[in-house]
């Protein structure tokens, strides 16, 4: 059974916590990330600017499970990122806090395991302050070169040929457990895409970044399949050098939309828009460009692919008009 999440809200607030941490002279701060990746830049990132903003010169640790260490660190704010191996995402269906976030013991004991010491724990990383003024937050993330040449090295090995135009396509999440709502198009839906654009597009390449393989998808010899294959900053990595990502409401959109210092044309197959992030910011870098396809009464699977279809082909006239002039 799961508590009421006001309860836990009035409990641990971030902002009684931090003002009474504050107070007392705290400068060491620790919070907890276990929820999803793509919520990094507009949740974490945006917590530890608030931190600072109450506690200047404040430093924060964040403690997190496998997997979202790489975007946790491209948050300027966070000082230090701590990956908890015990930690699963898993366990959160179960846990009776409801909200997706170890009980301030777990955080404590984590901390104590690895001899590490903190002036005050932050549970939680929302409250009264993310609803305050939201239009003036302005969420980015920031990382190195290195990453940001590794995508471009990707693509120069897997499709060489100068003429390319690369799409990169994230058709699956897998993730429908941890939601309310539905938001997987569907393979049959990318796989009649995909076969229409390699139809349409002589120089398309196709390049799947999906987290984990699923049957269904066209095996084709400008189909490069790296499914499975590249880690976070990799897949990132290759969407930002691609010429037009096509996806899902999922980590990779919210990831590169948030990125500084990218340019980037993203297609996003949508169903409820507000749980839609990048809808209600603009991106960190002018060069983003972001066309959401909404389907009928907010149902993901009302999207035809005649209508993405339309969109991947605007993406390509545009593109090929920018390379004549």
């Amino acid at each position: 059974m799961h508590l009421p999440s006001g309860v836990l809200f009035r409990l641990f607030d971030a902002d009684r916590l931090l003002r009474a941490a504050a107070r007392r002279g705290a400068r060491r701060f620790a919070t907890a990330w276990v929820r999803g990746l793509g919520d990094v830049p507009f949740i974490v990132g945006e917590f530890a600017r608030h931190v600072r903003s109450r506690a200047p010169g404040a430093e924060l640790t964040v403690l997190a499970r496998p997997g979202l260490q790489e975007a946790l660190r491209w948050c300027d704010a966070v000082s230090r990122v701590v990956v908890v191996d015990e930690w699963r995402r898993e366990q959160t269906l179960s846990s009776p806090w409801g909200l997706a976030y170890p009980p301030p013991w777990e955080i404590v004991r984590a901390l104590a395991r690895r001899s590490l010491e903190v002036d005050a724990v932050l549970p939680y990383p929302l409250g009264r302050w993310y609803d305050r003024e939201p239009e003036r937050r302005r969420p980015s993330l920031r990382w190195s070169e290195a990453e940001a040449r590794s995508g471009r090295d990707f693509l120069d090995r897997v499709a060489p040929d100068p003429g390319r135009f690369v799409i990169a396509v994230n058709a699956f999440i897998g993730t429908g457990r941890y939601y309310d709502h539905d938001k997987e198009w569907g393979i049959p839906r990318f796989a009649a895409l995909i076969d229409a654009v390699l139809d349409a597009i002589p120089e398309a390449r196709v390049v799947l970044v999906d987290a984990a393989r699923t049957d269904g998808l066209p095996r084709h010899p400008r189909v490069i399949d790296a499914r499975g294959t590249l880690g976070v900053a990799e897949s990132v990595s290759v969407i930002a050098a691609a010429d037009l990502f096509v996806g899902l409401d999922a980590a990779h959109a919210n990831l590169v939309y948030f990125l500084e210092g990218v340019s980037a044309e993203l297609i996003v197959v949508l169903g409820r828009t507000s749980c839609f992030t990048p809808l209600r910011y603009p991106p960190a870098s002018p060069g983003v460009k972001l066309t959401p396809i909404v389907g009928a009464g907010e149902d993901v699977h009302a999207v035809s692919v005649d209508a993405v279809l339309a969109a991947v082909r605007e993406a390509h006239a545009r593109r090929r008009a920018a390379t004549r002039a």
